[in-house]
């Protein structure tokens, strides 16, 4: 299985995170010991807007399909992490 360390997967993650506004990708792999952890598999995670007009809600969609692409296409999706 390919690796990464820990801080260029941090950095992929952070760079990507910093350009979404109210959705973020996350690991949702079952973490554990290291060498002993899922491999890397991104999912997405959106905050709540409440009720909103509908060009808001077509924004919010967009900005989620773009997360989706991100999650889908994470460079270390796969991969181990090491410590």
């Amino acid at each position: 299985m390919k690796k990464v360390s820990y801080r260029e997967y941090s950095k992929a993650i952070m760079g990507i995170n910093s350009k979404l506004e109210n959705v973020m990708i996350i690991n949702i792999s079952r973490d554990g010991d290291p060498g002993n952890a899922d491999p890397v598999e991104m999912g997405v995670n959106w905050y709540s807007i409440g009720s909103v007009s509908t060009e808001r809600a077509a924004e919010f969609a967009k900005e989620l399909t773009e997360a989706i692409d991100l999650a889908k296409n994470f460079p270390y999706n796969g991969y181990e992490i090491e410590y």
